[in-house]
Formats: C-alpha cells, sequence, structure tokens
C-alpha cells in the first residue's frame, strides 16, 4: 500500500531510515536488505566492511559473500 501513496523517492527515504534503526538496534541482515530495496548501495558497502572481520570469524562468510554480490 506505501507504495502506492507515497512517491518513490520518499518511500526510498524511509527504508533506508528503518535500515539505518534497524543496524542500531544490531539487525544487521534486515538492515541490509532493507538498504539494497533503497537502493542504498554506500550503506550497504559500508555495513559490509564494518562486519567483514567478525562474519569471516564466526563461520558466516557465504552470507557475506552473499550480501557482497549485491554490490
Amino acid at each position: 500500500m506505501a507504495r502506492q501513496q507515497l512517491p518513490p523517492s520518499e518511500r526510498l527515504a524511509l527504508l533506508a531510515r528503518a535500515a539505518h534503526i534497524l543496524n542500531r538496534q544490531g539487525r544487521t541482515e534486515e538492515a541490509l536488505q532493507l538498504y539494497r530495496d533503497s537502493g542504498a548501495y554506500d550503506a550497504i558497502v559500508a555495513l559490509l566492511l564494518e562486519h567483514a572481520y567478525e562474519m569471516m570469524g564466526t563461520g558466516r562468510a557465504q552470507s557475506w559473500l552473499h550480501w557482497h554480490s549485491w554490490v
């Protein structure tokens, strides 16, 4: 429904804002998906770089590589 009522630029801005909030709550995977939906690829790159060491060290390299394929 939001897609029908909001101008595209406003919808994308809201998605990016929601992603930022999710990231601050430690919900990185959900934040990455919303950043992707909003087209905020610079934010995806920043999160990937921020979490790369942790993810590689905890056996989550496949997830990291999957997200990396988005950019």
